[in-house]
């Protein structure tokens, strides 16, 4: 299959998978057991079009959602869904990016030096499960472990991740404040994030050394640095794939963490939503948080089409 088939065929399955999860995000307000909207008669139920039938309902949705009109807030009443997801995917885009392109970073050069460089050796089988313990703990307990080190005890960070009493600003004063209030929830997805990456990065690169590719080359005479260049840049696409997903996640944020340092991100606006039963709040995160993740998925499929010879051929 050539380039631009495989493309035209990806396009299509996204479009469906999108086509679903607007479905899906459409029926669960009008399913929900305590939807605050029951007469179909009153401004609100107008405005969502209760009175019409369902299909067109759907259709009013869709296009107001592609069009960035998501309602209105049910629980902070008056003020519309998309200002809301806005302002928090503002601080979640200043946290969350950062930490996952210096995670991917670390993570892909550890994993493949640990695999390629030093596989079976004691470096490895000590780092491995140092590893495993890093991605293996939450990231609220890295968190309360570093608010706890250097905040409580050493006092030299602010135990929050945001400053709640100055005005947001781009003076010198107020960008270095606020980055000593992002270092602890930074630091701790930077740490349990690495250990992931890394361990995603060493097991492509294994499975990549045992590639028939590797050993014709070897057969060949191809030295181990031309060898070991084209196990890297082999086992780059799966983590470019993942890497999409993991900024796609950034319009979602991180609930637990945001709620334990007070970080005013999606993660934060979703618990509230949760908590106060705000299905127009729900709905509209959740379209944002598709929507993201299908996109970014979709360019890199696009990207690693135009590079990858082996893209949409039969294995």
């Amino acid at each position: 299959m050539s380039s631009a088939g495989y493309i035209a065929r990806r396009a299509l399955e996204y479009l469906a998978m999108w086509l679903a999860a607007t479905v899906l995000d459409f029926a669960v307000p009008r399913l929900a057991p305590l939807m605050p909207v029951r007469e179909p008669s009153g401004e609100l139920a107008r405005a969502m079009g209760l009175g019409k039938p369902v299909y067109e309902q759907y259709f009013i949705f869709l296009w107001n959602a592609v069009h960035l009109d998501l309602g209105t807030s049910l629980w902070l009443y008056g003020t519309p869904v998309a200002y809301l997801v806005a302002r928090a995917l503002q601080y979640d885009v200043v946290l969350l990016a950062p930490a996952i392109l210096i995670s991917w970073t670390l993570g892909n050069r550890l994993g493949a030096y640990l695999a390629i460089e030093k596989r079976g050796t004691a470096l490895d089988k000590v780092t491995v499960p140092v590893l495993y313990a890093m991605s293996g703990a939450p990231y609220f307990w890295w968190a309360l472990l570093l608010v706890e080190i250097f905040s409580a005890e050493l006092r030299i960070l602010p135990p929050t991740g945001v400053i709640y009493s100055q005005l947001p600003s781009l003076t010198p004063s107020y960008i270095a404040d606020f980055l000593r209030h992002l270092a602890t929830p930074l630091a701790a997805l930077v740490l349990a994030m690495t250990g992931a990456w890394a361990l995603s990065m060493r097991e492509i690169a294994v499975s990549e050394l045992g590639s028939g590719y590797v050993a014709y080359e070897e057969a060949l005479g191809f030295s181990g640095r031309i060898i070991r260049g084209h196990v890297r840049r082999n086992s780059r696409p799966p983590q470019l794939a993942n890497l999409a997903v993991s900024l796609g996640l950034i319009a979602s944020g991180n609930m637990v963490l945001e709620a334990v340092v007070g970080y005013p991100g999606v993660g934060l606006l979703l618990y509230n939503a949760l908590s106060n039963y705000d299905y127009v709040l729900i709905q509209g995160v959740f379209f944002v948080v598709v929507s993201s993740i299908l996109a970014l998925n979709f360019a890199v499929d696009v990207a690693i089409a135009l590079t990858d010879p082996r893209a949409g051929r039969p294995a």
